[in-house]
């Protein structure tokens, strides 16, 4: 469970790949047919954001807690 919280490259660079997907895919979706989709808004502009937040908050503690207990990050 630690591992699905825990940032690293990898998965920073995937999230912000998915935020562009997903922003892209609105538009697009808004554009061709001329209604709001509001599954790839709430995707886009809220989940990812708060997953992000979460994960990053998530991470400095996790590198805090492994600092104070005298092993470095892995």
């Amino acid at each position: 469970m630690e591992n699905l919280f825990l940032l690293n490259w990898k998965k920073f660079l995937l999230l912000a790949l998915f935020f562009i997907i997903t922003s892209l895919m609105y538009i697009a979706m808004s554009y061709l047919r001329d209604i709001e989709e509001p599954g790839f808004l709430l995707f886009a502009l809220i989940l990812i954001p708060v997953y992000f937040a979460v994960a990053m908050v998530y991470s400095l503690i996790y590198l805090i807690i492994r600092r104070r207990e005298g092993k470095g990050p892995e």
